[in-house]
C-alpha cells in the first residue's frame, strides 16, 4: 500500500470506538491486539459511560466526541443528533480548526451523517459495514491526517442479534473480528515512513455496554466500559478513574491544542 502524504513529524492520534463492547469481554475473547495495546500503556475496564442518559449509542459517542456530558451536547437518545448543541463540537472539529487535519471513517451512518458530515473535517466517510470501515481507515492512516477516528460497529449488531453475553461466542466472535481489523490499521500506521518520529497516541473507547439482546439501563453490564491509551504516554499500567468525557480533552491535550477553559469540557486530560 503506498503511504502518499506522510510528510511532518509530530504527535498524531488514532481513536478508536468499538460499539457495543462491554469491558469485561476483553478477559474472555482472543484480542491480541488489544492486550498488546493494554500492555504498552494505560487502560481500564472500569471506565464509566456519561451518567446523564441511558446507555445508547447517541448520547454515548456525542460524549466520547465533544468531552461534556449529555445536559450540554443536548442528545439523549439514537435519534438526538438533531438536538445536538453546536457549541460544543467535536474534538476532530476543534483539532481541524487548531491546524490538525482531521478524518473519520464511520460504519453509524447516523453519527457520520447527521453530525461530522455537517463539521469542516478534511475527510468523513460514513460506511456501513466493519471491513469498509477498515479498508477507508487504512488509507487515511496512511495519509496526512494528524487525528483519525475509526468507527467500528459489527460488536454492537451481534450483540442486539445474539446477546451482548461474555457466554455468547458470536458476540466474542465479533470482538475477535474488530481485534484482526485493529491490527491491520496499526500495522499500516507503524508502516509510515516517519513513524519514529510521530509519536502516535492511539485510544480504544466504547459507547455503552450491555446485558441480554439490549443496552440502555444504568447499571454496570450497560455503564461500565473500556479506555485504552496507547503509545506515545509515558505512564504504563492501570488507568484510574475514567469517563468518556475524557477522550477529548486528552486527545487534544496530546495534540498540542491548547484547552479553553470558554469550552466547558466536563473531561479532563488524562495520563498527561
Amino acid at each position: 500500500m503506498a503511504l502518499a502524504g506522510c510528510a511532518g513529524s509530530g504527535p498524531r492520534a488514532l481513536v478508536i470506538g468499538i460499539d457495543g463492547l462491554r469491558a469485561d469481554a476483553l478477559a474472555r475473547a482472543k484480542v491480541p491486539a488489544l492486550d498488546a495495546l493494554r500492555a504498552q500503556g494505560l487502560s481500564t475496564v472500569a471506565a464509566r459511560t456519561q451518567l446523564d442518559a441511558p446507555a445508547l449509542s447517541g448520547p454515548g459517542w456525542a460524549t466520547v466526541l465533544s468531552g461534556v456530558l449529555p445536559p450540554k451536547h443536548g442528545v439523549r437518545d439514537n435519534d438526538g443528533f438533531a438536538r445536538h448543541d453546536h457549541r460544543f463540537p467535536s474534538f476532530l472539529a476543534r483539532a481541524q480548526a487548531a491546524g490538525r487535519r482531521a478524518e473519520a471513517a464511520v460504519h453509524w451512518k447516523p453519527l457520520a451523517a447527521s453530525w461530522l458530515a455537517g463539521e469542516a473535517l478534511g475527510d468523513v466517510r460514513a460506511i456501513a459495514d466493519d471491513e469498509a470501515v477498515l479498508d477507508a481507515a487504512c488509507r487515511m492512516a496512511g495519509g496526512e491526517a494528524r487525528l483519525l477516528f475509526v468507527h467500528f460497529d459489527d460488536v454492537d449488531l451481534t450483540g442486539h442479534a445474539s446477546g451482548f453475553s461474555l457466554d455468547n461466542p458470536r458476540y466474542l466472535a465479533a470482538l475477535e473480528a474488530t481485534d484482526a481489523r485493529i491490527e491491520r490499521l496499526l500495522a499500516v500506521v507503524r508502516a509510515r515512513p516517519r513513524f519514529a518520529d510521530e509519536r502516535w497516541l492511539v485510544v480504544v473507547v466504547s459507547d455503552h455496554g450491555g446485558d441480554g439482546a439490549q443496552h440502555g439501563p444504568k447499571d454496570a453490564p450497560n455503564q461500565t466500559i473500556p479506555l485504552v491509551l496507547s503509545g506515545a504516554i509515558a505512564a504504563r499500567g492501570e488507568l484510574g478513574a475514567a469517563t468518556q468525557a475524557d477522550v477529548a480533552p486528552t486527545v487534544l491535550a496530546h495534540l498540542g491544542v491548547p484547552i479553553d477553559p470558554a469550552w466547558q469540557l466536563d473531561g479532563r486530560p488524562l495520563a498527561r
